[in-house]
């Protein structure tokens, strides 16, 4: 008996369908139309019951069924799913991705904070960061709503996402820790590689002048 496991699927199946030797008639013994043709299973010439053929050649019931459907049918053909060359009623056009990319391009041109230069392994994009209030899922909500209004399709979050991911891997919503610019955090070394109390004191209260200042750009 082949290693039937070793066999890709429609091998496997082939093999199988080979095997579903049906009766030579389909009249009974008084000459009468059979009204269920009961297959025979055989195992290396032997006949062997539906159980141990189901054991042996790694199958369920339900596929079995499926086989002997499709032989009786169609004969020892392949197999084809029924979506086959059908487009899926959910897939993703064109359109659609080029409206979540222009959304995010848009909004990150509007509100994000650009980096001088792009870290390595980014394609030389530098990274723009959005403010750490930013939640994907609001800004999903945001899309969704003009999409509407458009009346154009609207792609669900987890879709949304994808996009995101895939095509602006360098638009970042800031973490707690991102979400400060260069001048703070040299502002903040400067705080601590201060020796002296006074040095100390400048540094601090020169940062505290810079975030006051960026607060109130940022309300703006």
């Amino acid at each position: 008996m082949l290693d039937v496991q070793a066999l890709e699927t429609q091998e496997k199946e082939f093999c199988i369908m080979a095997l579903l030797k049906v009766p030579d008639t389909e009249r009974n013994s008084k000459g009468e139309k059979r009204q269920r043709i009961r297959p025979t299973f055989r195992v290396n010439g032997m006949v062997v019951c539906r159980q141990t053929f189901l054991l042996l050649y790694c199958l369920s019931v339900d596929k079995l069924k499926a086989l002997q459907k499709h032989f009786r049918e169609q004969g020892v053909v392949p197999r084809v799913h029924g979506n086959t060359g059908r487009k899926p009623a959910h897939a993703i056009s064109y359109d659609d991705v080029l409206r979540v990319v222009r959304c995010i391009q848009n909004t990150s041109y509007e509100r994000g904070i650009p980096q001088p230069a792009a870290p390595r392994g980014i394609d030389n994009f530098p990274l723009v960061y959005l403010s750490a209030e930013t939640t994907k899922l609001a800004w999903h909500e945001e899309y969704s709503t003009t999409c509407t209004n458009q009346q154009v399709r609207a792609l669900r979050l987890t879709a949304f996402k994808d996009v995101w991911r895939i095509c602006l891997p360098h638009v970042r919503i800031a973490s707690p820790r991102d979400n400060v610019c260069a001048t703070c955090e040299k502002m903040r070394h400067g705080v601590m590689d201060a020796i002296t109390e006074e040095e100390k004191l400048l540094a601090v209260d020169a940062l505290k002048t810079h975030i006051l200042q960026a607060q109130t750009v940022n309300k703006i």
